[in-house]
């Protein structure tokens, strides 16, 4: 070990810290690729460092991130079985929480083990958006739901103004005759969720649907003995 000191030029204390480095590096890219059991052996020979499960890449994706993104159950579950786990973290840019990115990417079984882990429900990212907003955004009725029954603030906005109802009847292009539509207003309706507010330019949620589909978005809002505006 001496001579290895020597040869390099290198301090003890030097080639630990690269040590740590290239642990850091192979945990990114086994959760990247899904190599779960290379995963497993490197967090069990590394099990003192309790960092490591919360590594960043140069995007400030975690482990956890980088699983939901690879849609990789297993290696979700993994990673939200380890008590070090951060999952609140947010990427650097972005600002975006590991729920966030769950509902960005309707993984609605990565949302219900978030909310279970004890993921911050209504957090926002660099936006303002919370991971309601997104999971209505992408017509995501099971993380509708479990969002809803964490209590997530229906009536929150975001930067530009915008809730999470203006949110279910925009992006995609909507139709009354979706079910999964249909379920997500009422959902929201039920969570309190008000037709009322308006966004940073006097919109209201009704203005955000198309002309044609008013008429049966005015009869589900009264459905819900909401007020039409």
């Amino acid at each position: 070990m001496q001579k290895l000191f020597q040869d390099n030029k290198l301090k003890p204390s030097q080639l630990f810290a690269s040590s740590h480095d290239h642990a850091q590096q192979m945990i990114l890219t086994y959760s990247t690729f899904g190599l779960l059991d290379k995963a497993k052996q490197l967090l069990a020979d590394n099990k003192e460092d309790h960092t490591l499960i919360n590594t960043q890449n140069y995007q400030g994706y975690t482990p956890l991130m980088l699983a939901i993104v690879s849609q990789n159950v297993a290696f979700i579950r993994f990673v939200l079985g380890y008590e070090s786990v951060n999952m609140n973290s947010k990427t650097f840019i972005h600002q975006k929480t590991a729920l966030i990115i769950a509902c960005e990417h309707g993984d609605s079984v990565a949302v219900s083990s978030l909310l279970s882990g004890g993921a911050i429900v209504d957090d926002v990212d660099a936006l303002h958006k919370t991971a309601l907003m997104y999971a209505c955004e992408n017509r995501s009725v099971a993380a509708v739901q479990s969002l809803i029954q964490a209590s997530a603030n229906a009536n929150k906005r975001d930067a530009d103004g915008r809730t999470a109802l203006m949110y279910a009847l925009r992006g995609k292009p909507f139709n009354s005759l979706n079910k999964n539509n249909y379920i997500i207003i009422k959902e929201l309706l039920h969570a309190g969720a008000s037709i009322e507010l308006r966004d940073n330019k006097g919109k209201s949620a009704l203005d955000y649907c198309d002309k044609d589909e008013r008429e049966t978005i005015q009869r589900i809002f009264q459905d819900a003995n909401e007020p039409i505006v």
